[in-house]
């Protein structure tokens, strides 16, 4: 087992999200939840339900010290008042540590907010 392990977590896009403004679109970001480490955001895309972000975060652990999983949390961002939540997920990788092989995970999908009432 190696003494250090380093995750790359690529977010690269979004399809067919859920409208959230009055507009028919929505200005999604999402951000990567890791415990221990700061919440990293990705830039707003504007006015879209396919948002395309490419952006890798990188994450260094110690192997005794790693988390067990990390989430996405996916929002439209509001100019006035708080960011409406659009749907989340969360994945395990603590069976990547220790291999050289990239791990690609594809389609995570695991909730979608309910709209309430605007």
């Amino acid at each position: 087992m190696p003494d250090v392990c380093v995750i790359k977590v690529e977010v690269i896009c979004g399809s067919k999200l859920i409208s959230m403004d009055v507009n028919g679109l929505s200005d999604p970001y999402c951000e990567v939840v890791v415990e221990g480490k700061p919440t990293q955001k990705t830039k707003v895309q504007h006015g879209t339900l396919d948002p395309v972000w490419n952006q890798v975060f990188t994450y260094t652990f110690s192997y005794e010290h790693m988390p067990e999983q990390f989430s996405f949390f996916l929002y439209d961002h509001d100019l006035v008042g708080k960011d409406d939540p659009m749907g989340w997920c969360a994945s395990h990788w603590r069976m990547c540590c220790g291999s050289r092989s990239s791990y690609w995970t594809s389609g995570l999908w695991c909730g979608q907010s309910n709209r309430g009432t605007r």
